[in-house]
Parts: C-alpha cells; sequence; structure tokens
C-alpha cells in the first residue's frame, strides 16, 4: 500500500518524478512475471522432493537419505539464485529510477526548489523504490502458496 501511496505523492511534488516512478512499473512487471514461471517450476521440484522426505528418511539408506538433502539444497539454491537476479534486476532499475528522479526534480526547476520539497521527493521516491524492493519477495510466497494449495 505504501508504494501507491509514495506514487501517489510524488505526482503530487513533480509530475515528472511521478511518470519516471511509474514506467518503472513496467519492465519490474516483465522481469517478476518471468520470475513466477521460474519460481512456479523450483517450487513444485522443491515441494515434490519435500514430501519425498518421509519415505527417504524411513528407508534409513544413508546413501538416500544424503542423496535427499542434496537435492533440496540444489531446489533451494536455485530458487534463491532466481530470487537474487530478480531483485538485483529490480535494484538496477530502481537506482536509474532515483537517479532520473534527482536529476529532473532539482535540474527542472532551476532553484526554486525548497530543502523540504527536495526532501519530500527523495523520502516518498526512497518509500517508493523500497516497497517495489519486497516484490521478488512476495511473487515467490504467492506461488509457493498456490503449489502448497493445489497439492492439498
Amino acid at each position: 500500500m505504501a508504494v501507491f501511496g509514495s506514487l501517489a505523492m510524488l505526482f503530487f511534488y513533480d509530475f515528472q518524478a511521478g511518470i519516471i516512478a511509474a514506467a518503472v512499473l513496467a519492465p519490474l512487471a516483465l522481469v517478476n512475471a518471468r520470475f513466477a514461471k521460474q519460481s512456479r517450476r523450483l517450487n513444485r521440484g522443491l515441494n515434490d522432493q519435500i514430501e519425498r522426505e518421509v519415505r527417504t528418511l524411513e528407508r534409513g539408506s544413508p546413501f538416500a537419505v544424503q542423496r535427499h538433502f542434496r537435492l533440496l539444497s540444489r531446489w533451494k539454491v536455485a530458487l534463491s539464485d532466481a530470487q537474487s537476479t530478480t531483485w538485483f534486476l529490480t535494484e538496477a532499475a530502481t537506482i536509474v529510477a532515483l537517479v532520473f528522479i534527482l536529476v529532473d526534480f532539482t535540474a527542472g526547476a532551476a532553484g526554486a526548489v525548497t530543502a523540504g520539497a527536495i526532501y519530500a521527493v527523495i523520502a516518498y521516491t526512497y518509500d517508493y523504490l523500497e516497497g517495489l524492493d519486497d516484490v521478488p519477495h512476495v511473487v515467490n510466497n504467492l506461488v509457493r502458496v498456490r503449489d502448497i494449495r493445489a497439492r492439498l
């Protein structure tokens, strides 16, 4: 919710800053849609492996137990890597947006900008971009819950 409130306030303080901030949403939507597909596949594999855990442990074979946990860690690492890549792309896009917003806001006003307005734009931009940082985590959790719900 803070993302939308911060975006609205950016539009209020400086319309172009709002446009720049909103422009970040399109590439982030594409990146997170791609991540959602990866996450779906990786969570399915991880959950399949977790479902095999009881049978594997009941067998008691040290080789089977070791293999199970090795596979489990591979699924988790792959999921973490995909989320990290998505987070990196999100961070890169938000940093570029922040630079553009600051340059546009300070250069466009040519001395008419007050310190309070600059602080407000920076604060709302920070809140907005910080909210976007959580999107990959939220996407992964939604995909995980959907996979678990489908199994039930």
